[in-house]
């Protein structure tokens, strides 16, 4: 009886484990660089399952215009 409930558990556990968590993120988009006075940064909510939300993180620059994404969870 034991034996039997060890192995219920450590299934348990190892089912728990594998389980990808739902995350929310908000992730803001921002502008810097000549000629970007006129955009306002950009907010928006995303919902992703077993990545951390950092990992959407991004920046490009394109001539002097340079735009980045940072999520965080919310």
């Amino acid at each position: 009886m034991k034996k039997v409930l060890l192995v219920l558990f450590v299934g348990a556990v190892l089912a728990l484990a594998g389980c990808k968590k739902e995350r929310t993120c908000e992730c803001t988009t921002s502008y810097t660089g000549e000629g970007t006075e006129m955009m306002q940064d950009v907010v928006v909510e995303v919902t992703i399952e077993g990545e951390k939300c950092e990992t959407m993180d991004v920046s490009t620059t394109v001539g002097e215009i340079t735009t980045s994404v940072v999520c965080v969870e919310k």
